[in-house]
């Protein structure tokens, strides 16, 4: 039993000192870059050890302008101008609410699934204590999902942040890019998906006593999520062709075939299961 705790203290210890680590490099980046974002200018910044700004031999450097809340629409509506390389989008102040609604969208998902367990006998011992108190009270639900999201976001930007990455070296990117700027893209594409996801979810939150009858209802709005899922995938192409230098074919297939089809077989695999529970 004692080298059970222990081995699990130790687990716990890691992924908390991952979880620190993954947002004091964000400050620490951007305290070091505070006039760079998403642009292909910054690529090697890190490795050079300067900062980097946008810059031409007819004029002085400018400055990249903060994300203002119009150029979320234009995130969802026009992401070429978005990642078009003039916003500084690894902005400390804004990059980390970006992070936590990609936590919170992260355990909203969760909590689906756990209850889909549930409906398949299937429940694991961890959840069966935790999950009456989730599901029945919208306070322990948000309080649930607001703490730990600060922790399953850190993971997502460092997870998720190091396999888009490695598809842009697939795609045909240079080794010696900045390893922060494909984080901050992946971070704002997947945003498309998270931030809908949230928003509907606090709507519920008006709309029906807990969020098990929320889970239950026949709602429309699943639609507009599966709408975001694809459009994200877009967007996310969109980032990396617009930040990054990369190989045509391969990008189309790294970004665009292959999470459409993972998607693709991830809702028919739902859509199965939401059938034969039924």
């Amino acid at each position: 039993m004692y080298i059970t705790l222990a081995t699990h203290n130790d687990s716990t210890q890691y992924w908390l000192s991952k979880v620190c680590h993954s947002y004091t490099v964000i400050a620490r980046d951007n305290s070091e870059k505070k006039t760079t974002g998403g642009s292909p200018i910054s690529q090697l910044s890190d490795d050079a050890g300067t900062d980097a700004t946008e810059s031409t031999d007819a004029g002085p450097a400018r400055e990249l302008t903060p994300v203002r809340f119009t150029d979320l629409i234009d995130l969802y509506t026009r992401p070429r101008q978005f990642f078009s390389g003039h916003l500084n989008i690894g902005a400390t102040k804004i990059l980390l609410p970006v992070i936590w609604v990609l936590g919170i969208s992260a355990q909203l998902d969760r909590v689906d699934t756990e209850i889909m367990r549930h409906e398949m006998d299937q429940t694991r011992a961890s959840w069966t204590i935790i999950e009456p108190l989730i599901t029945e009270s919208w306070i322990a639900f948000w309080a649930f999902c607001l703490l730990v999201g600060i922790f399953s976001g850190a993971l997502v930007y460092w997870i998720g942040g190091w396999w888009y990455r490695m598809r842009l070296y697939w795609s045909g990117a240079n080794r010696d890019i900045d390893k922060q700027l494909p984080r901050y893209v992946y971070c704002w594409s997947s945003l498309i998906l998270a931030l809908p996801y949230v928003l509907l979810t606090i709507g519920f939150t008006f709309a029906f006593p807990n969020y098990l009858a929320a889970y239950n209802s026949d709602e429309m709005f699943s639609l507009v999520l599966i709408i975001m899922m694809f459009w994200s995938v877009g967007v996310s192409f969109v980032g990396a062709t617009e930040n990054f230098s990369l190989t045509k074919w391969k990008a189309r297939l790294w970004f665009l075939i292959l999470p459409t089809v993972f998607y693709l077989f991830a809702l028919g695999l739902v859509m199965f299961l939401m059938a034969f529970l039924s």
